[in-house]
């Protein structure tokens, strides 16, 4: 009883452990939003404010679809790294990331017909349905980039690591707030210039997610925890 009892308080303090820094890492993604939001309300036009919020719209209902691949990614690393099976550990990052990759591929290659389609069924002015286009034609090219990053938090999630998560998190929506101001504050790009920010916020990600799966790759003893 004693023993069931502490394994029971064990698995529990795991459990917790697992969610309050996966809880941090999604914290961090709104706080972008939010100085995104707060930098464009700067500009005397809020014509551009309106259009990357109708934008983000469209964004939400392109990639919700796509949450299976961090989902069903964190389940199977799991299974797999409680087997000690890391060679299907890996195997399984190098499926998920290849469909990532080649879905995000496709959203880029349809991502004009997606304005074509969608656009016109929006509410909003035609200034404000223009800066939503803008906004989203410069963001969408990082669709690969968004697509594999859902599949590295699955799979770092799957391995218990996630302090890992919330660092490149927190680095990737650091750089978002950074590039938010140089190009909309500095530049004037103003709706394309927060799509462009986001696009390349999320690449930086995804080389950063490379660089610690390779540091780890070459230093075993390296634990990503």
């Amino acid at each position: 009883m004693r023993l069931f009892i502490l394994r029971k308080n064990l698995l529990r303090k795991r459990f917790f452990y697992l969610s309050w820094y996966n809880i941090l890492s999604n914290v961090t993604v709104p706080l972008a939003g939010l100085v995104d939001t707060a930098i464009l309300g700067h500009l005397p036009n809020l014509t551009y404010l309106g259009g990357v919020a109708l934008g983000s719209v469209v964004f939400d209902y392109l990639y919700w679809p796509m949450n299976f691949l961090r989902m069903g990614t964190t389940g199977l690393t799991a299974q797999a790294r409680g087997k000690k099976q890391e060679t299907e550990e890996w195997a399984i990052l190098y499926r998920v990331l290849t469909l990532a990759i080649f879905l995000g591929i496709l959203i880029i290659l349809f991502s004009e017909k997606i304005l074509e389609i969608v656009f016109p069924l929006l509410p909003g002015e035609k200034t404000v349905k223009e800066a939503a286009a803008a906004y989203f034609l410069a963001r969408i090219l990082g669709a690969p980039a968004v697509l594999a990053n859902f599949a590295f938090n699955g799979w770092f999630l799957g391995r218990e690591s996630v302090k890992v998560i919330l660092a490149l998190t927190f680095i990737g929506n650091l750089m978002n707030i950074g590039l938010d101001y140089l190009f909309i504050m500095k530049w004037h790009f103003n709706a394309a210039g927060a799509g462009y920010a986001t696009m390349i916020s999320q690449y930086s990600m995804s080389l950063m997610s490379v660089m610690v799966i390779l540091f780890h790759a070459k230093a075993r003893p390296i634990d990503l925890k």
